[in-house]
């Protein structure tokens, strides 16, 4: 894999895991999810504590990364026409980081 590669799926891991465990989503099924699994969090969405494996894997983008990590590149290397998909989450991510970094400015 090389280094643009990797940052490629970088970017989109930590997209994906960030819009999982923490946006609401289309539709809000990020969310729906997310109480699906039993994660509770105050109104302001700071505070989410989850009692059980997937609640704490789901409001965790942290742990949730390793598992997207895993399943992305495995699914890279068995279907490489998903590198389009990866590109798009990874533009997305560095387009998301830099409007923190503006908004902290």
């Amino acid at each position: 894999m090389s280094g643009l590669e990797l940052a490629i799926l970088g970017l989109a891991v930590w997209r994906l895991s960030h819009m999982v465990s923490s946006e609401a989503g289309p539709g809000d099924c990020f969310a729906w999810l997310r109480r699906k699994a039993g994660i509770e969090c105050a109104a302001n969405g700071l505070g989410c504590r989850a009692d059980h494996f997937w609640g704490k894997l789901l409001g965790c983008p942290l742990c949730l990364s390793v598992w997207m990590a895993a399943i992305g590149y495995a699914g890279l290397v068995a279907l490489p026409v998903l590198w389009p998909v990866a590109v798009i989450l990874a533009v997305s991510g560095a387009s998301c980081l830099l409007e923190l970094v503006v908004r902290r400015t």
